[in-house]
């Protein structure tokens, strides 16, 4: 007998946002070249993952795209300034962390990936027009933080049949890609092979865990509805850019 799911979607999605913590306390005061600090960096690949599922399932299900949309951007361009201020300024980690970011913040990549799946769904559009518009929107999110493999993550999901054996494929996609990108990265930074292998491995623990709890834990439900649903959606959305900005303080008033 198949032992039932408890996990609801808005206690994954809690737990995600809480990730981004350790990874972003990781990229803005610990040195670069500890492992401590590449195993906090991967906690906080959960979110990355876990975002570009829901997403793709919230477009399915959305009562109003445009509402969707429209608080996907509003909340990008409230993210920006905080986004900024955490990594361009000096810390205990990275001299300039903004050399290593991509200008824009993770919800600006979110909003691009609800662009992308929007064209897909264009009846006007031939097959293309849109295979040019869904990669011109590829390279477009070249610019913002986890690019172009979040909307690749996104493109897995949304390709995938509606099944337990079409996620199951779609985070194995995920997860090869997510490999081999930080497999690229210790190889350009010129880690030995047992520490880059390290690397990759600790990079995987977050995504991972997002995995386990989406394929065999997740009820396929919300946890709450009417207001209370209201205020735990918005939390997932302030909870980015609070935490970067206390960081930010954090880091002027005992690291300056």
């Amino acid at each position: 007998m198949t032992q039932a799911r408890r996990t609801d979607r808005d206690t994954i999605k809690l737990l995600a946002a809480l990730s981004m913590l350790p990874n972003h306390i990781a990229e803005m005061f610990l040195p670069e070249d500890t492992l401590l600090r590449a195993l906090l960096i991967g906690i906080g690949y959960m979110a990355a993952i876990t975002m570009c599922f829901f997403l793709t399932e919230g477009f399915r299900f959305t009562s109003s795209r445009r509402r969707y949309g429209t608080r996907l951007l509003v909340f990008a361009l409230l993210s920006e300034l905080p986004y900024l201020a955490a990594f361009s300024g000096p810390g205990t980690g990275a001299q300039n962390e903004l050399l290593t970011h991509a200008p824009l913040n993770m919800i600006f990549t979110l909003f691009l990936c609800f662009l992308i799946l929007l064209v897909r769904e264009m009846p006007l559009l031939g097959r293309t027009e849109r295979a040019l518009s869904i990669g011109a929107l590829l390279l477009l999110s070249s610019l913002s933080d986890w690019g172009i493999l979040a909307p690749l993550f996104v493109l897995f999901f949304a390709s995938s049949k509606p099944s337990e054996s079409g996620r199951r494929k779609a985070f194995a996609a995920c997860l090869l890609l997510l490999s081999a990108d930080q497999l690229l990265e210790v190889l350009f930074l010129g880690y030995p092979p047992e520490e880059g292998l390290l690397r990759v491995l600790l990079s995987l623990t977050g995504p991972l865990f997002a995995a386990f709890l989406i394929l065999f834990c997740y009820d396929g439900r919300a946890h709450r509805s009417g207001k209370h649903r209201k205020a735990v959606q918005y939390f997932f959305y302030l909870f980015y850019p609070a935490h970067l900005a206390i960081l930010c303080l954090v880091r002027f008033l005992f690291f300056s």
